[in-house]
């Protein structure tokens, strides 16, 4: 969750960038293909699996000897890899499967064990099943904009922590907690541009 070291090796030699306190399966390297872009505070549960491209169903063959320029006989590859986004504080559960189709995984999204995710999911959405589907949102709308606006997730984890028992309750469309870590978040923000702490 802490390792600076394990995010700058995992970008520079896997191509997968991993944002502070995402943890998990994207951390082991190899496990996820370069291209895919993970946030802030992210759980990944073990065995989930991402996949970047299919293979061909309109062409004499399937098989990668027809489209995978590594292996030799393709000049140039004929089936490119989709990059794939996964926001801020956001949940895969277990053995769940990411297909090319599915190119962003919303900010605070759920992705329920064994689901196999064909499409992009929204912001906060709960998703399941095979293929995936919504079954509900996290949050009502007004309280995902407010959520969304705060931008808390660019906070640390100590400051988000400096409101005590608030951030170990539910939240609803009136919590000011929100609207107090969006301040946070802003003056944080304002600060490291400035060069401070």
């Amino acid at each position: 969750m802490y390792s600076a070291t394990a995010r700058a090796i995992l970008w520079r030699y896997f191509g997968v960038l991993v944002g502070a306190y995402s943890y998990g399966e994207c951390m082991v390297p190899g496990s996820f293909p370069a291209g895919v872009k993970i946030g802030r505070y992210v759980s990944v549960a073990n065995g989930v699996l991402v996949l970047r491209r299919n293979h061909p169903t309109s062409t004499l063959s399937t098989h990668p000897f027809f489209f995978n320029s590594e292996l030799g006989y393709a000049k140039v590859d004929t089936v490119s890899f989709r990059p794939l986004e996964i926001g801020h504080d956001s949940w895969i559960g277990a053995r769940a499967v990411i297909c090319p189709g599915c190119e962003r995984i919303g900010i605070g999204a759920v992705v329920a064990a064994g689901a196999v995710v064909t499409r992009d999911v929204p912001d906060f959405a709960v998703v399941a099943g095979v293929p995936a589907r919504i079954i509900r949102f996290r949050f009502d709308e007004k309280t995902r904009d407010m959520l969304l606006r705060s931008r808390w997730w660019r906070l640390r984890v100590d400051d988000v922590m400096r409101w005590g028992q608030d951030v170990f309750r539910p939240l609803d469309e009136e919590s000011r907690l929100i609207e107090r870590l969006r301040i946070e978040a802003e003056r944080r923000c304002e600060e490291d541009s400035e060069g401070g702490p």
